[in-house]
């Protein structure tokens, strides 16, 4: 297994530790908001048997490790699929609130050039693109019940297989294993593969654009400038999938640029790697822009109406004192007010943003309150998907506490990570990740929260969590840099 690059400067050192302990008070901040909010069982469970558990996860590991390589990964490729797909089989549900509008704009996507009633998609751009990628399914196979989950399934496993990509090219092969086994335990990640939406596509995609930048950082110097920016065009095209699906593209982009100008500072002295990077990063951008560009388009041709670039709607909910930040009716209420015939959708969430930032100066706001209890959404609890699918949950308590105690576990396994790079100023691609989970915090911050949004922050843990497994003091878990 080749290393990744590690330049000697204080600086880098510096920053690398920083954003560690930063992503650490975060998450040991969502662990005491969830001792607060009524969460404490399933808190103790997890901290508790999240030790034991990774030396157990490690020790089997070892012992599989005798069937050699390819097996292995092929035994727990196929133990993915057997969960993901066992799962969507068994809990069938028919797509409500947010899932039904997916389904029925993918549907009509099929059959309709200019989509009909498509101002709500005008409103939230980002519902068109996994809209539009169900919608060339069900052109290919129908309008089948079971069409969006087991996608959903097939996609978790494709984006298993990628975290065992990114986590072995650093960390090696049972520590990658170990964040596949994660990845398809995880029971959050299971159970929402059984409602139609976007969070395993995008998720995926976004593995991908981690897995392209984590192979250039450790092949960068064999590769000449062609191979650079083609590298950076296919980085580019995935980032723009993502954000066609999920308007998170913009935190990666500046996850990327933090990393390169702090964390690798003194990398910038080296003349083949500020070429090197320079291109990639002029490539990447260059087409995720134009990418964008074009998708933009392309929504608007399918409309009939050109989508907002706005998120005004957001940010109003997000402000709101009185709900958290989470979704309500008098925002809702005040959207739809807004929202006439004679007004483009980007005028509606002007007004949106208008009346976010009258909310804001009014002194109604005190951020101090509101800050903590929209991190406890986002980050206190791993149980929304068992209350948007408790009208087949049988046993919906168990489960909570279930997805909760895998929940704390898998941070209490990432703390342990996150203490190493403090201590040792780690540098490694594994940083990207910690930048993203900073930054889609600091967003949510800002915007309309809930827990489902935290979905993507799997990758995150899963990384982390088998890193700090694999460093336990225990047989089997030497840690391998």
């Amino acid at each position: 297994m080749k290393k990744e690059l590690h330049w000697t400067s204080r600086t880098g050192d510096f920053c690398a530790r920083c954003t560690a302990l930063l992503c650490f008070l975060i998450w040991a901040a969502a662990l005491v908001q969830a001792g607060r909010s009524g969460h404490g069982q399933a808190l103790a469970a997890g901290l508790l048997l999240c030790l034991p558990a990774g030396w157990l996860m490690f020790r089997a590991l070892s012992r599989l490790k005798r069937l050699g390589p390819a097996k292995v990964l092929t035994l727990l490729t196929l133990l993915c699929l057997v969960c993901k797909l066992a799962w969507v089989l068994w809990a069938v549900i028919e797509p409500e609130m947010d899932y039904k509008t997916f389904w029925d704009s993918a549907q009509a996507l099929t059959t309709q050039e200019v989509l009909q009633g498509g101002r709500y998609i005008a409103l939230f751009p980002h519902i068109f693109g996994y809209a539009w990628f169900l919608s060339l399914l069900i052109g290919m196979f129908g309008p089948l019940s079971l069409l969006a989950p087991v996608t959903n399934a097939l996609l978790s496993v494709c984006g298993g297989l990628l975290l065992f990509f990114l986590v072995n090219r650093r960390f090696g092969f049972e520590t990658g294993c170990g964040a596949l086994v994660l990845w398809t335990l995880c029971p959050s990640q299971t159970i929402y593969n059984m409602f139609v939406l976007s969070e395993p596509l995008y998720t995926t995609l976004l593995l991908g654009v981690l897995a392209l930048i984590a192979l250039f950082a450790d092949r960068w110097k064999d590769w000449g400038p062609v191979r650079q920016a083609a590298a950076g065009v296919g980085t580019g095209l995935l980032l723009a999938a993502v954000n066609f699906t999920r308007p998170v593209g913009a935190i990666i982009l500046i996850a990327l640029g933090l990393w390169l100008a702090l964390i690798h500072a003194d990398g910038w002295r080296n003349p083949p790697f500020r070429r090197s990077w320079l291109l990639f990063c002029a490539a990447l951008v260059a087409v995720y822009a134009l990418a964008g560009g074009l998708g933009r388009q392309y929504i608007a041709a399918r409309l009939g109406e050109e989508p907002s670039a706005t998120t005004g709607y957001n940010i109003l909910v997000g402000l709101n004192p009185d709900s958290g930040g989470k979704w309500n009716w008098t925002d809702s209420d005040a959207l739809t007010q807004a929202n006439t015939a004679d007004r483009s959708a980007q005028e509606v969430q002007e007004e949106m943003l208008e009346l976010a930032k009258d909310r804001l100066f009014s002194g109604q706001v005190d951020l101090l309150a509101l800050l903590p209890q929209k991190l406890a959404t986002f980050l206190g609890t791993d149980d929304a998907c068992t209350g948007y699918a408790v009208s087949v949950l049988r046993h919906r308590n168990e489960l909570s506490f279930l997805c909760n105690a895998f929940w704390y576990g898998a941070i209490g396994l990432s703390l342990i990570a996150l203490l190493h790079v403090v201590r040792t100023g780690e540098r490694s691609s594994v940083q990207l990740c910690i930048l993203y989970c900073i930054g889609l915090t600091m967003a949510q911050m800002l915007v309309e929260v809930a827990g489902r949004y935290h979905y993507s922050l799997w990758i995150v843990l899963a990384v982390l969590a088998a890193w700090g497994a694999r460093l336990l003091p225990v047989p089997g878990g030497k840690t391998k840099e």
